[in-house]
């Protein structure tokens, strides 16, 4: 999970500092909101330093009245996500976890351009 994390996690961090900007939400509210302790593990997500479990993504989209698939950079049109939207939790962690092994690959991974 940690190599799928690394590949979406800026876009994330990006779209949830925009998202919470455009609420006039600081990060403290947020995380309150959220069940964080204090705002660094927002802070932390926002500047791509920490990857948010999925259940936050959860709480933080509907704080930020978004969709986990907006944050997440997700097409939502996608044959991907309609058959993956037919998984249960271990069907979902397969995929991830198969996710996970092509990108390791080179053969598999876009290029840097």
């Amino acid at each position: 999970m940690i190599v799928f994390c690394e590949v979406i996690i800026m876009e994330v961090g990006d779209k949830i500092r925009l998202k919470r900007k455009e609420l006039d939400m600081t990060q403290t509210e947020l995380a309150k909101k959220v069940g964080y302790t204090s705002r660094s593990s927002i802070n932390k997500i926002e500047i791509s330093r920490k990857c948010a479990p999925y259940d936050k993504i959860i709480k933080i989209a509907d704080a930020l009245k978004t969709t986990p698939e907006y944050l997440m950079g997700i097409d939502t049109h996608t044959p991907l996500f309609n058959n993956a939207s037919l998984l249960n939790k271990e069907g979902i962690a397969k995929v991830q976890d198969y996710i996970n092994d092509l990108l390791l690959s080179d053969k598999y991974r876009k290029g840097d351009s």
